[in-house]
């Protein structure tokens, strides 16, 4: 009678071992019987393999001499894993702690309906108390949107099971989906790659699952700053022009390569506000490379031109809360500025 199935836990660790010890003490914990933890180390600048290496916490460490960015860096051990007879790879965050009975679930929802190519615990705050932090994307392709959930309550996010898009935070592979939809797109080097990876997948007739029962605890994103990062914001603006102008079809890519431009304006214009300079920088850098087609690491990020720039701060600089408003399409809240503005009370008037 065949053990249960091979899973290799694949945790990437970039100037982060603290954390990655922590995430490897809780692997220890886990209850499936047949799991291997690799470690991939990505150019960290102090020799924190050897760290990782000496607390015997981990089955291998692959040292890798230079960030290559999440996509790439798990590709690499997405690789050493099947090689080694893996039936399922877990992309794990480092910065993550996970419940002793998570694997169990993910494997049993896994090996209960040969449909399902990828899965996901439900991925909750690591701080007390612990509210959930993600429950899955919806994403609707025809519209240009994506819905993330953070309830497991919400009927929009129940009556799409097996179609939601899933963080690479904790996400469980099965093996034949690699082998027939390849691996993580290395071009977005860090961010949205897994939604991609989630879309290949349900276009190939994987379905996806987001298993209730499976808990992860997340510190949301220490490596790059928090979610307010600027390195963050940098990949994330940049990252999803080539999402969607990758996944729409038709027609419809033209209206969003329209709308991108003004997006990344409002974005700007919104760090701007709230006195955010860094932030107004790398998100105009953003959209300069999405619209170039450069991809890749922020290190090469380029640079806006000194005559766009004073362009669009000349522009944006007189009346902002005009243009915010415009550049999202809030026209009924243009109209209601024109109008309060047409039949304000004139000073010294009655």
């Amino acid at each position: 009678m065949p053990g249960p199935p091979a899973v290799w836990v694949v945790v990437l660790n970039w100037n982060g071992v603290a954390a990655t010890l922590e995430c490897l003490q809780s692997l220890k914990r886990l209850r499936y019987p047949n799991v291997a933890t690799l470690v991939v180390d990505n150019g960290s600048a102090a020799p924190e393999a050897g760290r990782i290496e000496a607390s015997d916490l981990a089955t291998a460490v692959l040292r890798k001499p230079e960030n290559l960015g999440f996509a790439a860096g798990a590709n690499a051990g997405i690789r050493y894993a099947l090689e080694r007879g893996a039936a399922y790879v877990w992309l794990l965050n480092n910065d993550t702690v996970v419940d002793p009975n998570c694997l169990d679930a993910l494997v049993s929802a896994g090996e209960g309906d040969d449909r399902i190519g990828l899965l996901s615990p439900v991925i909750y705050d690591y701080d007390p108390p612990h509210a959930v932090q993600y429950a899955g994307t919806l994403v609707d392709l025809p519209g240009g949107r994506l819905q993330k959930f953070t309830s497991l309550d919400h009927p929009v996010a129940h009556g799409h099971e097996g179609r939601l898009a899933l963080w690479g935070t904790a996400l469980l592979i099965k093996r034949r989906v690699v082998e027939r939809v390849g691996l993580l797109d290395e071009r977005y080097f860090a961010y949205v790659e897994d939604m991609d990876l989630c879309v290949r997948a349900m276009a190939a007739g994987f379905a996806t699952r987001l298993v209730r029962d499976a808990s992860v605890y997340h510190k949301h994103g220490l490596a790059l700053g928090g979610p307010t990062g600027v390195l963050r914001e940098y990949l994330m603006v940049r990252n999803v022009y080539l999402f969607w102008t990758t996944h729409l079809r038709g027609w419809r890519r033209w209206p969003y390569r329209l709308r991108y431009p003004p997006w990344v304006l409002s974005r700007c214009l919104d760090a701007q506000l709230r006195g955010r300079a860094d932030a107004e920088a790398y998100i105009a850098s953003a959209g300069w490379d999405a619209l170039r087609g450069r991809w890749g690491s922020w290190e090469r990020r380029g640079r806006v031109p000194s005559s766009l720039c004073a362009v669009a701060r000349a522009v944006l600089g007189r009346h902002p809360y005009f243009w915010a408003m415009l550049l999202v399409g809030d026209f009924r809240g243009l109209i209601d500025a024109a109008r309060a503005r047409i039949f304000a009370p004139r000073r010294g008037g009655k």
